[in-house]
């Protein structure tokens, strides 16, 4: 909802931040109307990438939000300098526990191999996971939808990816083709 890729973004067409809330609580409302109480509900904004910071404004409010998601990918177009998974999502949450403490979910990470960091960004992922106790899982976007976020296509990342899910903390594992 804070991009500017779907037409119902606050950053398309002419829409407003109130008008998304009202259009999530509407949403819920319905689900509530008639019953239906076997939903999560994930509001997930991208992380922070342009001017507008102020993601409290488009948040529906704790009675309306489970969990918070976020989305944020390292090596995106215009956006290639490395940062760490840390410096890719440190500004974001730090903007979001201002006004909730959900539990928070990674809903769409990823990393491009375009400058040769893609392993050593999964690596320090996985350094840097065990100490945001706040952050209950990450989903991983393993696609090639006009770049390249697949690990399994680069050995290296393979590698770092498998290395990372070997922990003891994670309890499972991890192979190309999964």
């Amino acid at each position: 909802m804070n991009g500017n890729w779907y037409p119902w973004a606050v950053f398309a067409n002419g829409n407003e931040p109130r008008q998304y809330v009202q259009a999530w609580r509407h949403v819920h409302d319905i689900f509530t109307q008639v019953g239906a109480t076997n939903v999560i509900w994930v509001w997930s904004p991208n992380i922070i990438w342009n001017t507008f910071t102020d993601l409290g404004r488009l948040y529906p409010g704790n009675s309306y939000v489970d969990w918070i998601g976020l989305s944020g990918y390292y090596g995106t177009p215009g956006m290639q300098d490395y940062k760490s998974f840390d410096q890719t999502f440190d500004q974001t949450i730090t903007d979001l526990r201002t006004f909730t403490s959900k539990p928070l979910i990674i809903t769409e990470t990823g990393a491009t191999n375009v400058s040769g960091e893609m392993a050593p960004w999964i690596t320090q992922m996985f350094q840097e996971l065990p100490a945001r106790t706040d952050i209950i899982g990450v989903i991983w976007f393993e696609a090639f939808n006009v770049i390249d976020w697949k690990v399994a296509d680069d050995l290296a990342a393979s590698h770092a990816f498998a290395a990372g899910l070997a922990s003891p903390v994670y309890q499972t594992s991890w192979r190309p083709g999964m």
